[in-house]
């Protein structure tokens, strides 16, 4: 993309290697710091990634493996293991070698998801520990949401605090708080009206934004993203500083869930699969755009 700003001018390269099937296996991403990912699949629901980073005082090199377990009552899953981080300057996320002397690991241990009669995700209930030199510390976070007739998110509260959202059709255009004062409106395309501000999206091919501009045509925030749609943002922040939820493709993103909402269905970039099964779609009912996230087409 080009950014509003002449000044700070970035290149998003990518190259890209496809299977016989379809499913997506090679990744070089360069612009800054460049990353290598290599995605290997297998039948017995596991996902397995190697990511390799190069330019950041070095190369490192880290494999994970994403295994999908059923346990637990009726509508209740668990995906594991999540991921392993190690803070200290990587700029990844990912846990690498060599490890620091004074090392914060996070390791969310376990996420279980709630759903109703009608397959709508009711609740998020994520179990965080956080290793500060070999003192564990536990804590949890829930998230849960309201639905209306049409099977549209209405409300979402997490941490105290709820939002409600208005729709024209499918789009949200407006977020309330529980007060019901305005947070956001999303009434012109392109656009997001916060705290009294106007940014404007900045989007590469597929739609996902990249950037955001205020109305100086200053770029006040940038987001990179994983091959399935994990969100990079600056300084390891989890969100947006700007409060901006969309993202990859230009789908609404839940930062505290972590996941994606496209037509009911949630959607989860980690291990690029949906939460719900999808009437429309071929083969498997849970694959995202076809396993090839920088080509397929989202349904």
């Amino acid at each position: 993309i080009t950014p509003a700003d002449a000044t700070e001018p970035i290149t998003y390269t990518w190259a890209v290697e496809v299977g016989q099937v379809g499913n997506l296996s090679y990744v070089t991403h360069t612009g800054g710091v460049s990353d290598t990912l290599v995605f290997t699949w297998s039948v017995s629901g596991m996902r397995v990634i190697t990511v390799t980073a190069e330019n950041c005082g070095g190369t490192v090199s880290d494999t994970h493996t994403i295994t999908i377990v059923t346990v637990g009552p009726a509508g209740w899953y668990i995906y594991l293991p999540f991921i392993v981080r190690e803070t200290g300057g990587l700029g990844t996320g990912h846990s690498a070698s060599p490890v620091h002397a004074t090392a914060t690991t996070i390791t969310e241990t376990l996420i279980y998801y709630q759903y109703d009669f009608a397959d709508r995700l009711l609740g998020v209930t994520k179990t965080v520990t956080i290793t500060v030199n070999g003192v564990p510390q536990v804590t949890t976070e829930v998230v849960r949401f309201t639905y209306d007739g049409l099977d549209r998110p209405v409300t979402r509260q997490a941490g105290g605090d709820t939002e409600r959202y208005l729709y024209a059709g499918d789009r949200v255009i407006e977020e309330r708080d529980g007060a019901d004062g305005i947070l956001a409106t999303y009434v012109e395309d392109l656009v997001m009206e916060r705290g009294g501000s106007r940014f404007f999206y900045q989007t590469d091919g597929l739609g996902s934004v990249r950037a955001l501009a205020d109305e100086t045509g200053d770029v006040v925030e940038r987001v990179n993203y994983e091959p399935f749609g994990r969100p990079i943002f600056a300084e390891g922040m989890s969100s947006s500083s700007l409060g901006n939820p969309y993202l990859f493709r230009g789908l609404r993103y839940d930062a505290e869930s972590g996941l994606y909402v496209y037509d009911g269905r949630r959607y989860e970039p980690g291990t690029g699969r949906y939460l719900q099964r999808g009437e429309r779609s071929l083969g498997n009912p849970y694959t995202f755009v076809g396993n090839n996230p920088l080509g397929g087409v989202v349904r």
